[in-house]
């Protein structure tokens, strides 16, 4: 693989993993307000779903690697 390639690659994989994080600490702040304010209904769901986002990056990081060392 060419090196602009590998560098067209690394940036995508890298803006999408900072995107990731950007909308988890939204979440964060968004579930933090809403605990504040005494709406506990909604720390299962935003748990559930900073866990997908967690799982994302991490899967892109792994088939990243995959990719990087065949």
């Amino acid at each position: 693989m060419r090196h602009e390639q590998r560098m067209v690659i690394t940036d995508a994989v890298l803006s999408i993993v900072i995107i990731i994080v950007v909308l988890q600490l939204w979440l964060f702040t968004a579930t933090m307000e809403q605990y504040l304010r005494g709406d506990r209904a909604i720390i299962v769901p935003a748990a559930l779903a900073s866990i997908c986002c967690f799982g994302l990056i991490c899967g892109l990081l792994f088939v990243y690697r995959m990719k990087r060392n065949p």
